[in-house]
């Protein structure tokens, strides 16, 4: 319905979310991606290293980076901070019945409550998985360049032999889909919320830990499809 009145899609809303889902996400997402990378990298190399093949550990880091680890943790962080943002808002909105007068002032609560979250998370979650992908190659090469002495231009010529044309984007495609999950099951609990503030403690919960459980198991179908 929206598409029929662009002037609906209020821009503003959407980039007030993008900006908090998104911006305010970079640092905690780059961090964690360099971390795990740093960590996959030290344990790649150690085991590597007993066959004389610690320059394989640049195909273990690129690929698991630019694959899986980016977009899937970018994913978890995501569900854990902005999905209870988005259920404990509205959570909140309905319990001081805001809803009720939205409603009553003839304005749709989906449209003005839920399709800015989502449409924000559509767009901020390819970012993050990027600001992700770039953080976490960066932690491995200098952890390849400190512990098995792999100096970064030859870290950048072995990464260009080990993946192919679509790494890339087989990991960057999945992040607006986890995005749109995550911020449909965080609205949606917290439209479900009724007459306590245990309640919207219990869907808050609940919808991080199915926007996490949603987001593995779409990850799995994505693994099936690419073969």
């Amino acid at each position: 319905q929206t598409l029929r009145r662009p002037a609906a899609l209020r821009p503003r809303s959407i980039a007030r979310q993008v900006y908090e889902t998104g911006l305010q996400a970079f640092p905690i997402v780059a961090l964690i991606a360099f971390l795990i990378s740093v960590i996959v990298a030290y344990i790649g190399a150690k085991e590597l290293r007993d066959f004389g093949q610690e320059i394989y550990v640049v195909d273990l880091i690129t690929l698991s980076v630019l694959r899986e680890l980016a977009v899937l943790l970018t994913a978890i962080i995501v569900a854990g901070r902005s999905g209870s943002a988005f259920a404990a808002e509205i959570g909140a909105m309905k319990l001081n019945d805001e809803v009720d007068a939205l409603e009553a002032m003839g304005l749709d609560p989906v449209e003005v409550l839920v399709l800015p979250r989502v449409l924000a998370l559509f767009i901020a979650m390819p970012l993050l998985t990027i600001v992700a992908d770039f953080m976490g190659l960066a932690g491995g090469a200098l952890l390849s360049w400190s512990l098995v002495d792999i100096p970064f231009n030859q870290f950048i010529i072995r990464m260009d032999e080990a993946i192919a044309p679509t790494t890339f984007w087989a990991g960057l495609l999945k992040a607006p889909v986890f995005g749109f999950l995550i911020a449909l099951i965080g609205t949606l609990r917290g439209l479900q919320v009724r007459g306590s503030s245990r309640e919207l403690g219990r869907l808050t919960t609940l919808a991080v830990v199915q926007g996490i459980f949603l987001v593995i198991l779409a990850d799995a179908l994505f693994a099936v499809l690419y073969l």
